[in-house]
């Protein structure tokens, strides 16, 4: 019935819920860029964390991007927020493929399938597809 995967996910969704429940007072743009810059060296680090785990939690990366560029210049912002960037697109990814790919594939009644056909058959042309027609969001793809 629960096995690691499900647990593991349910636990990650109720301490999330509850954290951004419990520092909902936080969650203010100006009070968040004061805290960051208050931290010194250490805000590009919690910067790129919270980047890390943003795409995860569906929230949009261009206000942290702004904020990256914002709070350390557009070199640094730019570099802290590319890096975060990739750390989250990797974290989404893996829980993606490894954590909630059997309960997908299970409720989408054989569409994902065919995705995943489509990708190993001819997988250049699938990927350019869904990248380049602006009809596709690219967190989609």
């Amino acid at each position: 019935m629960w096995d690691a995967k499900k647990l593991f996910i349910l636990l990650h969704l109720i301490v999330l819920i509850g954290l951004a429940i419990g520092f909902r007072h936080y969650l203010q743009v100006e009070m968040l860029l004061d805290h960051i810059r208050a931290l010194g060296p250490w805000g590009p680090v919690l910067h790129v964390g919270l980047y890390v785990i943003a795409p995860s939690l569906l929230i949009p990366g261009l206000p942290l991007t702004l904020a990256g560029g914002a709070l350390f210049g557009p070199v640094w912002g730019t570099l802290y927020s590319l890096i975060g960037a990739t750390g989250g697109a990797t974290l989404a990814f893996c829980i993606a493929r490894y954590l909630a790919s059997d309960w997908v594939e299970q409720r989408t009644t054989g569409m994902v399938k065919k995705l995943k056909e489509g990708v190993e058959q001819e997988g250049w042309r699938f990927v350019a597809f869904t990248r380049l027609v602006p009809l596709f969001p690219f967190l989609i793809s």
